[in-house]
């Protein structure tokens, strides 16, 4: 593990998700961010479970161009049905395109949905 996101977890708690129909012109004033890349795996902070907090318990950022390939991975519960098991695989497989966007002093992820389209999500960050 490259890097551990305790600060990243703030993402998930201090803000939430927002789902964005069309990023229209601010995908293109998006950037890449170096201090995203590697991966990022969740922990909790002293006292808590790490599954108390909502979101993937590893989150690896690849650069792909001018933005990253963002992958959520979660364990797989080998004890499951099968068609589970492959429906969590797939879940696990699917890759975002990412990049981060600079309101004022604020940075925000932007994620695309896999299939394009512009859909995906915007929230805020800070590491």
């Amino acid at each position: 593990m490259k890097r551990l996101w305790p600060c990243l977890v703030a993402i998930l708690v201090l803000s939430s998700c927002t789902w964005v129909e069309d990023f229209g012109m601010y995908w293109d004033k998006g950037f890449i961010d170096p201090s995203l890349e590697g991966s990022w795996k969740k922990l909790g902070l002293p006292g808590q479970d790490p599954n108390d907090f909502p979101g993937p318990d590893l989150l690896r950022f690849t650069r792909n161009g001018s933005s990253y390939s963002a992958q959520e991975i979660n364990p797989i519960d080998q004890t499951a049905e099968p068609d589970v098991i492959e429906e969590q695989k797939a879940v696990n497989a699917q890759v975002m395109s990412a990049r981060t966007l600079r309101i004022g002093k604020h940075l925000f992820l932007m994620q695309r949905d896999p299939g394009g389209q512009g859909k995906g999500t915007i929230q805020r960050y800070d590491v």
